[in-house]
């Protein structure tokens, strides 16, 4: 199945997002590059995904139950600050998102923590044809890497030229990791 997400930088008006499609059996370590090429960054920084377990208790508040998908090879002391930490090398998304409307955040650069919100818009089967992961929509640009944070001013692109960018860089990055397109 293919899933269909809306990845969301937090606290930015107007609304910066890109909608990807990827195959359920996706790691999160490949989600982290494929956002990478999606927002134009290039990985300089430290990064973790807050996830709640998707057959846990819905009532309890995100923070107090929050789990961490991350780079265990990072020198980052995750133990210090959550109760489970899973490497995000095994963690595919189909076991964390499991149902339309799901959702985990993504950040990024501690410093700057940049926050994304990644939705699990629509499950789907794949169409014949198409190449994944791919994107199929951008708004705006994405903020500079080293911004610190700070979104100063809206950045209008070409959206259809934004996403045929990413999507060529999608296809590069799948042949550098051996997955067909």
């Amino acid at each position: 199945m293919i899933y269909q997400l809306k990845i969301s930088l937090k606290h930015t008006s107007p609304p910066v997002w890109r909608r990807i499609e990827v195959d359920e059996s996706t790691t999160f370590a490949s989600l982290h590059q494929l956002i990478q090429i999606a927002f134009q960054w290039e990985d300089c920084h430290f990064h973790e995904f807050q996830v709640r377990d998707p057959y846990g208790p819905k009532t309890v508040r995100f923070s107090k139950s929050r789990m961490v998908i991350g780079n265990l090879d990072a020198d980052i002391d995750y133990p210090f600050y959550v109760n489970q930490v899973v490497s995000e090398k095994h963690a595919l998304l189909n076991e964390w998102l499991v149902r339309e409307k799901d959702k985990c955040l993504y950040v990024y650069d501690f410093g700057a923590y940049w926050e994304h919100e990644i939705l699990l818009e629509k499950i789907k089967p794949a169409e014949e044809g198409l190449a994944y992961p791919r994107c199929t929509k951008v708004m705006r640009g994405a903020p500079l890497e080293e911004s610190e944070g700070i979104l100063n001013e809206v950045i209008e692109i070409n959206e259809k030229e934004e996403v045929e960018q990413i999507n060529t860089a999608f296809a590069w990055h799948a042949l550098a990791i051996g997955v067909k397109v």
